[in-house]
């Protein structure tokens, strides 16, 4: 039995008003065209829905009955059409974002703060790992979208690639900010600060001394360029960090930077992505969050954006 929703509407809303005629108001047709969807909605269930008296309807118990199931029917659909504004706009949305130390702290933070803005109702939880952790929980669907290095052997992830050229971090009063670039040449024997060895920008930058013909004077290993930055910071050598991580540092530390950035060269690529599980559809918000996230750590790629011009 299909019932036609202009006939339950037109029930409901005499149930309502208790009257054909506000109804009819309400509903923008005729009196008669109210009587009309009543009349044909009783034949269709074969019982009597109201008694007409002197001009008026008065429910019968079957339409006692009726009314409730109708109005929990109309009450669904006003939810989805709420529902489908919150799609429109983009509110009262959701976001899981796993992304690698670096810029979990304040990078896409910012960046989540200014996206959300206009949003009202959004919800986004974001969670730090590393980045091989962030390639498997996006491609295991635990989280929307990632923020990680770029790695081989992840082919349910569909990324967005971000290509980082890495800079050189010396301590404030070290020699070598004298020069307006750092070379692999300028770094012979000097105490450096890198990340572990089985990092890929560390495996770079080790072919690139070796090549180069160039000691590595490796003092300390840590696993995140944070920490490398504070050992420069605290004077303990050098570190070849990746532009986000630079940012990172200048932003907290504003004019109480004690670390100087230098491009260095041959470039080093820092090679990050933006991350979404592959054989999943992807939301607008999602996508559109994904891509303001490249586009301003892209941004990044421009030292001077976080290289106070006072000690450039």
């Amino acid at each position: 039995m299909r019932l036609n929703l202009r006939q339950l509407e037109a029930f409901n809303t005499v149930m309502m008003t208790g009257s054909a005629s506000q109804a009819a108001e309400i509903l923008h047709i005729s009196q008669p065209g109210i009587s009309s969807l009543i009349i044909k909605l009783e034949k269709h269930l074969g019982v009597a829905l109201f008694e007409r008296t002197k001009g008026r309807l008065i429910p019968t118990p079957e339409a006692l009955y009726l009314v409730h199931e109708v109005k929990t029917v109309f009450d669904n659909i006003s939810n989805i059409t709420h529902a489908m504004k919150n799609v429109q706009t983009l509110s009262h949305w959701s976001l899981s974002i796993a992304c690698l130390p670096g810029p979990s702290g304040y990078i896409v933070p910012n960046i989540i703060s200014r996206y959300i803005e206009d949003k009202q109702g959004t919800k986004v939880s974001i969670q730090t790992l590393y980045s091989h952790e962030v390639r498997e929980w996006v491609e295991s669907h635990k989280h929307d979208i990632g923020l990680a290095e770029r790695s081989q052997g992840f082919n349910n992830l569909s990324v967005d690639p971000i290509d980082l050229d890495c800079v050189c971090a010396l301590p404030i009063s070290h020699p070598l900010t004298r020069l307006s670039q750092i070379t692999v040449k300028d770094l012979d024997n000097v105490p450096m600060i890198t990340l572990q060895p089985n990092n890929m920008t560390n495996q770079a930058l080790r072919r690139l001394f070796s090549e180069s013909s160039v000691r590595m004077d490796v003092r300390c290993e840590t696993h995140v360029f944070m920490s490398a930055l504070s050992m420069v910071e605290c004077g303990m050598g050098v570190a070849i960090v990746d532009p986000a991580a630079a940012y990172t540092y200048a932003m907290q530390r504003e004019q109480n930077s004690k670390i100087v950035f230098r491009p260095f060269f041959p470039k080093i690529t820092f090679k990050m992505g933006v991350m979404y599980p592959k054989h999943n559809s992807v939301s607008v918000l999602t996508k559109q969050f994904g891509a303001m996230l490249k586009s301003e750590i892209m941004n990044m790629n421009d030292i001077s954006v976080y290289q106070p011009s006072k000690i450039y």
